[in-house]
Formats: C-alpha cells, structure tokens, sequence
C-alpha cells in the first residue's frame, strides 16, 4: 500500500506535500531564483585580489527569524566557507587581511520576489599559510545558538585556527555573538569591483573581549528559565563540546565534559553607544570564584574513561524541564540533568540502561521536547542515531521516551521508525505530531549507509509511525529543517549539495486536501493587547487571557487550542529551542476565542512564540507572534 493511502491520501494530494523548492545563487552565476540584486555575483571579485561570496552556501545553521522586518524569514550561514577581504572600518589585522562569514537572510514564503539577502560578517584576522597557500582564520561554523527571552540570537563557540606554521591546528573558538533582527546596520556585500556596504535590517554584535570560559566546538546552547541565585533572570546554559579538533576523545578534551553560563540581560536592544558588554546584552556567569575557570563538571564519573558513555560528547541534546533544570538526552545513552545552581550534573533520569534499549551512542540521532499538553509535562523523546563501535547493527530505528521530571525513571522502548536512520532532523508540528526528515541508514545490519528520501510522520494518537512521499534531495550530515509561521516546514543543508535542491518545503497533510485543493483553515485577524509594531509582536504577560477574533468557520468547525511554538533554531540536526505548549480555547462567538497564556517561565519561558489556533478538524491557523514578558 502507498505511503499517502496510509495517510488516507491520494495521489494528488501526496505529490503536493513537497510544495517548493528553490537554490541558494552561488557567488559565480547568477543562478535561477537570484531576484534579488545583492543574490548572484559575477565572476569579478568582492576586493582586488580577494575571494567572492562563496559558492554554494549551504544552510548548516538555520534559525527563524521572530521579530523585526524580516519575521518569518530565515537566517543561514554555511561551514567553512572561508572570505577573506581588507579588515572593515576600525579593525585592523597584522597581515592587513581579515575573514568574514558568509551568511544570508532566506524569505521561504511560496512564490517570494526576493529570495536571498547575502552579506558578509567580519569576524577575525586572517592570517596566510604558506604550507597550503591558503588564508585562514575563523567561523561561525560548529557553533552552538539559541534565541534569547529577547527575540535575539546567541552564538556561542564554533571554529577557529592556531598558529605559527607549519603546524596549523583547527581548535575551538570562544567566540560570542549576538544578532538583533530589529537594530539596522551596514553589512559588507560582495560589488561589482570593490567591497561595498548596504543597510539592513539587524545587526550582529561582538566584542572581542568578551568570551566563553572554554572554547567549544559544537556546543549545545539552551536558554534557561530560572536561575534563584540571579533573581530569576534568564541565561544561556553551553553545554560540551570541543576544545582541540585535532584529539577526538580523552583527557586532552576537557570542555568535553563541562557546562558555562552566559546571563542575558535587556541591554541588547538598546542604541548604540553603551559599552560593549552591556550592549550585547549578555554577561559572563560564575559558579564557584574560588575555582577558576568557573566551570561546572559534567555527569561522567570516570571521565575520560567513559567518554563516549556518560559525558557530554558532541551537541549533546540537551532540553529546558519544567523544574527549571536542563536534560541531557543523548549523544551518549547514560542522561543527565543539571541547572545554573547545582555545582555539578547528575546523572539520571535514565542513568539505568535496562536490556532491550539501544544501549548505544546515538550520534546525530535526535531528540525533542514532546508536545506539551497544557502543564507540567516534561517527557523527552530521542530516536535514531550511529553508533561505529556497536554490532551487528551500526544505525537504529529505535525510539525512546522518558518522563524526565521522575527521578528514578528509566527510558522506555516506543514505536521504532519504518526505517533506520542518523544525521536526520525531527520537527514538531502545530497539530502535536512529530516529523523525521532525511538522514541516513543502514539496508541491513552492518552494511554501509544510504540516504533516506521519504519522511515519517507519528500523529499525535497513532499506533505508530507512517512513510511520507520522498522528497527530491538528499538531506545528509548537516542538514537542517525547521517549522515555518503558515504550519510548513524548510528542509535544507546537507553535505550532498549538488544531489538535488538547496531548499525544499514540506507542506503538511493538514494544507492539503483529498483532492490536493488547499484547505479552509482558521485566518486570525487580531489578538487582543498591545500590539508592538517595532517588533511586530503582540505583547502578552504569563497568564494572561488572550482574545483571538478570526473570520468565521467552515459549518461545524470550532476552535479547539491554541499552540505556543518556540521559533526554531538547528544545527547538526539538533533544535534545543524547539517547543510546543498546548492550551484550551474557548468560543465567545463564532468569530471570537480566548485562551490563557500559560501562567509562569516554569511551564513556557518569557520569549517570542507562534501561536496556532488549531480547529476541531486539525487544521492550525498561519500563526500570529506573540512575545510573552
């Protein structure tokens, strides 16, 4: 039987799930789709002498843009893409050069006159090596990043390069910036003949003396809801990593197996001229003064012994409770949890790993929040994933889930997926259920990997999971997918640029029809508050009993819920921020609902939100934004 038969589909309405797809223009031709004036380069050069806007950017950090002008549109940058060009106004380098990171503002909105918005960030002295003949220095690439409670993006660590030569090492940066969408800056572009500045719409901020306690190489970075010892003030919680790109395991690793904190405070949207730091909104977090660097240790308690077990690792999955405290769900199959007031990580729920679990690493596996129903729910669920040293089988279809506020809970086997996979990306959806894109996977145990085209979808109730229609591009290591403001989802990235398209969008059975028609969903005209037209977000207090006025509904339809989504934020197929909070809606009228926001950080920390009104049918509503204070 047909995948779409499955999902009650015909074959019309399953060839519409893949609704879009479009490329990135590379810095060589003006390819299909660079409407935009700034989107394709020529062959001339940005700077005498000097490299062009890179070819074939690839989304390997994608996160959705919540506030400003360019909300709904997506923000990008590629890996080791290194731009060299003449240091920027009021930077200077010792070899007179500088690197740059290459990033782009995407619109993925169906049929958008201007795709792209490419620019060119300064980020640090570049430095020639003779050996290679080829300038180097840093980038924003194996960075980790999350949105802050102010609708501001936090990038904490990623890649950097130590001399003299010849021995040139790749090691870890400690690196911090912070882009505010709504704060208008000039941005270096790729010209015709010259380097060229153009104004936008967001500005990234850095002051190079202001850094992470320990560098870190594919870090995890989660924003936090309570912190007592600060008075209840958010921070950002750095979780792993690496320091020494060139030592994979053992003790030469010890940020491996530590945790920092970076407080957030309201600076970052101020105007300029305030100090660096305060102006970054952001300021450095201390655990015990007596013990530099002010690190907190992680769960292993034989590190580096049980490196691969019981740390940290790469990207650990690490997901904000209910309690206030983080969860560490996986690389490794030993979870932890820990807080900014704790001085060290304990191991558990889930330090247990009872027979018949993939009692294995699950590297680039995935892990999320599960839709929370409308309280304090706090079950985790982890799937898929590698393991190189486990046998017979070297990638599982495994699925794993845990009530990670019980302390002695263990984690419990679930419905595995229809086929194995790793390096795969898993979104939430407004109507609770949970989509896996991509990856890849074993044919049978032991043999090499292949990538994987057709997605999964567990419905919110279902017995199990369901095969969707194949998309058309392969979707390898550092892809990434995110859930778009009109319910739909941008799928991009991938090693494998050249096999298929740059970005592809899935459109939900929920946008289609039977018939492939589109379907009559909720439009929601207003909310009821204050609304912020700078931000452009309406402006909503925990607890708060939020009026939504919308057209009227197709005969017999109501309003059911309304759905708080977090905007999302990935990398290396992991989104920390990804959150659904689910509550109960009412009818005042047939054009009128109310809903209470939820009541406290503890059930939904203060931030930027897409809330989805969602019918009796399953049908969710194009989201309004919200940013609760």
């Amino acid at each position: 039987m047909a995948a779409w038969c499955v999902l009650g589909l015909s074959d019309d309405a399953a060839a519409q799930l893949w609704t879009d797809w479009f490329n990135h223009p590379d810095g060589i031709t003006n390819t299909v789709g660079a409407t935009d004036p700034r989107a394709g380069f020529t062959t001339v050069t940005w700077a005498p002498g000097l490299a062009q806007f890179p070819t074939n950017l690839k989304a390997v950090h994608m996160s959705l843009i919540p506030k400003g002008p360019y909300q709904g549109r997506v923000l990008v940058w590629d890996h080791e893409q290194i731009v060299v060009g003449t240091p920027p106004p009021g930077l200077t380098s010792p070899s007179g050069q500088y690197t740059y990171q290459p990033f782009a503002i995407v619109d993925p909105s169906p049929g958008a006159a201007q795709r792209f918005l490419n620019f060119l960030l300064p980020i640090g002295p570049a430095v020639y090596n003779a050996a290679t003949g080829l300038w180097e220095g840093g980038d924003l690439f194996c960075s980790g990043h999350c949105w802050t409670q102010f609708g501001d993006l936090v990038v904490v660590g990623g890649t950097n390069y130590v001399f003299p030569l010849p021995n040139v090492q790749i090691l870890a940066a400690d690196t911090i910036f912070l882009f505010n969408p709504t704060l208008n800056s000039e941005h270096y572009v790729p010209g015709p003949n010259s380097s060229v500045t153009v104004a936008m719409s967001g500005r990234w901020m850095h002051d190079p003396n202001f850094k992470l306690q320990a560098p870190r190489w594919y870090p995890s970075a989660v924003l936090t809801s309570k912190v007592q010892r600060l008075g209840f003030q958010h921070a950002i919680g750095i979780v792993g990593g690496q320091k020494d790109l060139t030592r994979q395991t053992g003790g030469t690793n010890p940020t491996f197996n530590s945790y920092e904190a970076v407080r957030i405070t309201a600076a970052s949207s101020l105007t300029p001229g305030t100090p660096p730091v305060a102006f970054l909104g952001l300021a450095t977090d201390t655990f015990n003064l007596a013990n530099p660097p002010y690190l907190v240790p992680g769960p292993s308690v034989a590190f580096p012994q049980n490196v691969l077990l019981d740390s940290f690792y790469f990207y650990p999955r690490t997901h904000l409770l209910t309690s206030g405290k983080m969860f560490m769900s996986s690389f490794v199959p030993v979870s932890a949890t820990g807080d900014h007031e704790m001085a060290s990580w304990a191991q558990g729920p889930g330090a247990a790993l009872p027979l018949g679990n993939w009692n294995s690493l699950r590297q680039y596996g995935a892990s999320v929040h599960y839709p929370n129903l409308g309280g304090y729910q706090n079950w985790i669920v982890r799937l898929g994933g590698y393991d190189p040293a486990h046998t017979p089988n070297t990638v599982t279809n495994s699925v794993e889930i845990i009530n990670a506020a019980d302390p002695a809970a263990q984690w419990v086997p679930t419905h595995p997926m229809k086929y194995t996979r790793t390096e795969c990306n898993v979104v939430i959806l407004p109507d609770a259920s949970l989509v896996v894109f991509g990856g890849e996977g074993a044919v049978s145990p032991g043999t090499a990997v292949v990538p994987i085209f057709e997605p999964e979808i567990f419905k919110a109730g279902s017995s199990g999971w369901s095969l969707l229609p194949a998309a058309t591009s392969v979707r390898d290591y550092h892809s990434t997918a995110l859930l778009l403001p009109d319910g739909r989802v941008l799928v991009a990235g991938g090693d494998s640029f050249g096999l298929g398209w740059a970005y592809e969008v899935f459109s939900p059975d929920y946008r289609v029809s039977p018939q492939g028609l589109p379907q009559v969903h909720p439009v929601v005209t207003a909310l009821s508050g204050t609304y912020d037209s700078v931000n452009r977000a309406y402006q909503v207090v925990h607890g708060q009993t939020i009026t939504a006025s919308l057209n009227p509904l197709p005969l017999g339809a109501s309003i059911e819920r309304a759905v708080f989504m977090a905007p999302g934020s990935t990398t290396h197929h992991s989104d920390m921020h990804q959150r659904y909070y689910q509550v109960k809606a009412v009818h005042q009228s047939p054009t009128q609902v109310a809903f209470v926001a939820p009541p406290s950080n503890d059930h939904l920390p203060a931030g930027y939100y897409m809330v989805f009104l969602v019918s009796s049918t399953g049908l969710p509503s194009i989201a309004q934004w919200v940013r609760i204070q």
